[in-house]
Order: C-alpha cells, then structure tokens, then sequence
C-alpha cells in the first residue's frame, strides 16, 4: 500500500472521516502487528482514495471471493467484493460501529442495488 502512496489509517473523525495515518511503514507494521486488527484501512490524502481491507472475515472469504469483480487501475487490479456484499459488509460495519460515513455508504449502496435491498435492523 505504501509502495502506491496509501497511508495506514489509524483515527477517524466522529463523521467518519481520516483524521490521522502512519507516514512510515516500519512504523505502520509495527502497531498492526501489536493490534492485531480485524479490517486495516488506507488512504491517500491527494486523490481521497480509501481502500478497506478485511482481516477477519465476517463472511466466508471463499464465497466473497467468488462473486468478487476485478478492477483495473493504472498500476494494476484489484478484487472488488460484489455489491450486494458490499452491503452485507457495510450493515455489519455499521451494526458494529454505528459510524455516519458507515450510513451514508448504506444508503448509497441501497440507492445504487435499487429496491428490495432493504435489511432489517440495518439503520
């Protein structure tokens, strides 16, 4: 991550925007390694791009993968999850945190799948 200018998050703003990262990987390494996190977050202060990386899956890797799409960038590609699992991980994201970018991202996702994706308990 750091080799594409995607710093580790390590605090967020109560509306659930980057509010400190690591510059250092060394450094990065080492609070994950003695954390020992679930989900990793990155991001790149000039291009607002945030990527999300799951650790401990709470749901199974092998089926995310599978429905997973591939997405090309300019240095590469990367899995992207489906969107109806995207959604499934944001509900569980935001049952666990309750955070405002975590309901803004639901509402979107739900917008974006169109009816029927309503959940119970979600919001």
């Amino acid at each position: 991550m750091y080799r594409h200018r995607l710093e580790l998050v390590t605090q967020f703003s109560p509306a659930g925007e980057v509010a400190r990262t690591v510059d250092k990987p060394r450094v990065a390494a080492a609070k994950v390694k003695a954390e020992k996190p679930r989900s990793l977050f990155f991001y790149n202060a000039k291009t607002g791009l945030r990527v999300d990386l799951l650790l401990d899956f709470p749901l199974s890797a092998h089926s995310l993968a599978r429905r997973s799409t591939s997405l090309k960038l300019k240095w590469g590609s990367i899995r992207v999850a489906s969107p109806e699992d995207l959604l499934r991980l944001k509900e569980i994201a935001f049952a666990d945190r309750h955070s405002a970018a975590d309901g803004q991202d639901l509402e979107f996702l739900r917008r974006m799948l169109g009816p029927g994706q309503e959940r119970s308990g979600s919001t």
